[in-house]
């Protein structure tokens, strides 16, 4: 991406390794976000877009209980940018104490999943017929999952129709059912262009000597 690290204090002569390059990027992100992250207006249109998505499932009597389980995830610097109040201590010490207990069960408990029990939201190769992707699963909205017997009339699919979410295939193609190539993804008004820079940038990239630092790549 061509991103200039001229701001670190060791962009003049290397960084010896991968973890001095990240820690110098941790320190300057934090004084970044002192400065730049502040509370604005449209944070919180922003914010509140997202949740929306984020608690598409949830009804609307534990809308507000939600909201504010999120507001501890975001932590205070982020929650006070998106210009959101400050959760109850009962929300805070829960929500914390559920993620630590959490973290360990996972640490000292959890077992590495078998193959067949991995969860798998995209595939790992393309469709042979079509030449695109399909997501395979879906949180919110089904971008790019094809409407099969299944997704439309399974046990899952009655479930997301009973609550009122959107299943593959509705709506006619907004979703993009035929699923997606990387030239198309992101915005839709930049869809299918500067392919050409991209695959220049590629080429690029490929050729450069790293060396033994995967981050070197200027």
């Amino acid at each position: 991406m061509e991103i200039s690290y001229d701001k670190l204090p060791s962009a003049g002569t290397g960084w010896c390794d991968g973890l001095q390059w990240l820690n110098e990027i941790k320190s300057w992100s934090k004084t970044f976000e002192q400065l730049r992250m502040v509370p604005a207006v449209t944070n919180k249109q922003l914010a509140d877009s997202h949740i929306n998505i984020l608690c598409i499932n949830v009804p609307t009597s534990f809308l507000e209980p939600c909201k504010k389980v999120v507001s501890v995830i975001l932590g205070e610097r982020l929650r006070k940018a998106m210009m959101y109040p400050a959760p109850p201590s009962a929300y805070v010490l829960l929500v914390n104490g559920l993620l630590d207990a959490r973290k360990l069960g996972l640490r000292y408990l959890a077992l590495p999943r078998p193959e067949l029990r991995r969860k798998q939201y995209i595939p790992y190769s393309l469709d042979p017929k079509t030449g695109r992707y399909n997501s395979i699963e879906y949180l919110s909205f089904p971008w790019y999952v094809k409407p099969t017997w299944s997704s439309r009339w399974g046990a899952k699919a009655w479930r997301t129709r009973l609550v009122g979410r959107k299943l593959p295939g509705d709506d006619g193609n907004k979703y993009a059912p035929e699923g997606w190539s990387f030239t198309e993804l992101g915005l839709y008004a930049l869809k299918n262009k500067r392919i050409k820079e991209m695959h220049n940038d590629q080429i690029r990239i490929n050729r450069q000597d790293r060396g033994n630092c995967p981050f070197r790549l200027a």
